[in-house]
């Protein structure tokens, strides 16, 4: 359990999506674990729905759920204050930003005559980098595109540009 809170605690902590590599160069070391039992901690929390995970071409990324959030909240004293700081440590050591310097957010509004509404952005601090809206044809598509969109802005972004440019 202490290994699925820690990657919870993590994923949590940078509130953006990482790969294995980065989860592995944090926990592992900290951890002392082996490879195949954060793996396997990380499929536990894939499996219940606390975590997420996308594969973008070559790379799979795995980002926390509300429920991993609530989960973690209401778990935060098994996880020791000690290994919280271990793991802000390492964190800092790998020089791994707690925010993305450009900051990706997707949003629907169900309430539209047309159908749902997805409101795309791109953020870097206060100045909008790309803010798209789309409509959509219904609840579903409206819900995975903004579950992919932070994985998946950059690519949008690049073809966009290409076409237009």
């Amino acid at each position: 359990m202490q290994y699925k809170l820690a990657a919870l605690y993590l994923l949590n902590l940078l509130e953006h999506p990482l790969t294995i590599s980065q989860i592995c160069d944090v926990l592992m070391e900290k951890l002392l674990t082996n490879f195949f039992t954060l793996m396997n901690a990380l499929t536990e929390l894939h499996d219940d729905d606390l975590i997420l995970t996308e594969t973008v071409e070559t790379n799979t990324y795995y980002r926390i759920t509300e429920e991993g959030k609530n989960t973690l909240q209401y778990l935060t004293a098994e996880l020791s204050p000690e290994m919280k700081h271990l793991i802000q440590d390492r964190v800092k050591e790998l020089h791994l930003s707690t925010r993305q310097t450009l900051l990706p957010h997707a949003r629907y509004d169900a309430s539209t005559l047309s159908g749902p509404m997805v409101r795309c952005t791109v953020m870097n601090g206060s100045a909008t980098i790309l803010d798209l809206r789309l409509s959509v044809p219904g609840q579903e598509a409206a819900e995975e595109i903004c579950r992919s969109w932070p994985l998946r802005w950059e690519k949008v972004y690049t073809k966009l540009m290409e076409e237009l440019l």
